[in-house]
């Protein structure tokens, strides 16, 4: 590699801009996720809600209600499809 003289190869691969105060990787504050939610959810937390909602059925059965194994299917299936 050949340099001229006065150059300075440095100063042609990098290209800072100056942005102001950046407080991120990409140069941008991070959102308001109070605004805007957070994109991805964990799924241990849905599975622990339906869990939850699965838990709420069988305990709201009676003991003297005449619900047959099918009619039991189709209500916790009802919550897992939710």
């Amino acid at each position: 590699m050949r340099f001229v003289a006065g150059s300075n190869p440095a100063a042609r691969t990098t290209h800072h801009q100056l942005k102001g105060n950046t407080m991120s990787y990409h140069g941008t504050p991070p959102p308001d996720y109070n605004k805007t939610g957070i994109a991805v959810v964990n799924p241990l937390i849905r599975i622990e809600q339906k869990l939850r909602k699965v838990q709420d059925v069988l305990d709201n059965i009676s003991d003297a209600s005449i619900l047959t194994a099918n009619d039991l299917k189709i209500k916790i299936q009802k919550v897992l499809d939710d």
